[in-house]
C-alpha cells in the first residue's frame, strides 16, 4: 500500500506546459524517436497521435509537458527560456584566466542542447599528436567520451 505522500510526488517531467500545443513539436525528431524505440512508424499506429503522446507522458490535454517541451520541442526557449547553455571558453588552464577566446548561447531541445555543445567544447581544445603521424588529425587533448559524461552529467 502507497503512503499518502508517495501517492502525491511531483514529477517536473510531467508538468503541462501552458501555453503550449502538440503543433511546437518537431515532429520529425518525435517520429525519428518513435520508430527507432520501438520499430514502428507513429502514423502506423491503431490509436492517435495525441493519445501516444499522452502515453509517453509527452503532452496532456492538448499542451506539452516538460517533457515533450523538453525532448522534441522545436524552439524550447520560447516556453522555458531558462533552458539554455551559455558557454564561454578562456584560453589557459587558470580558474582566473582572463583571455577571452570564444562564447555562445546554445539553444535548442536537449538533443540539439547537447550536439551543439559538444561541438562547442570540442572546437575550442586541443589537438595534440599522441605519437601519431605529422600529417594526422590528432586527438581531442581531453578524450570525446569524457566530454560526454561531463555533458550529460
Amino acid at each position: 500500500m502507497k503512503s499518502s505522500e508517495e501517492s502525491h510526488k511531483l514529477h517536473a517531467d510531467e508538468l503541462v506546459i501552458y501555453g503550449s500545443k502538440t503543433d511546437d513539436l518537431d515532429n520529425k525528431a518525435l517520429n525519428s524517436y518513435y520508430e527507432k524505440e520501438y520499430g514502428e512508424e507513429i502514423d502506423e499506429q491503431d490509436i492517435n497521435k495525441s493519445q501516444i503522446l499522452e502515453n509517453l507522458y509527452l503532452a496532456k490535454k492538448g499542451q506539452l509537458t516538460l517533457a515533450g517541451l523538453l525532448l522534441f520541442g522545436k524552439n524550447p526557449q520560447i516556453r522555458k527560456p531558462m533552458v539554455i547553455v551559455k558557454a564561454i571558453s578562456f584560453l589557459g588552464n587558470e580558474l582566473s584566466g582572463t583571455s577571452y577566446r570564444d562564447s555562445e548561447d546554445i539553444k535548442g531541445n536537449i538533443p540539439e542542447l547537447f550536439k551543439n555543445s559538444m561541438s562547442f567544447v570540442t572546437r575550442n581544445l586541443r589537438k595534440v599528436q599522441n605519437n601519431k603521424n605529422f600529417n594526422s588529425e590528432g586527438d581531442l587533448e581531453i578524450p570525446k567520451i569524457v566530454l560526454e559524461e561531463l555533458l550529460v552529467h
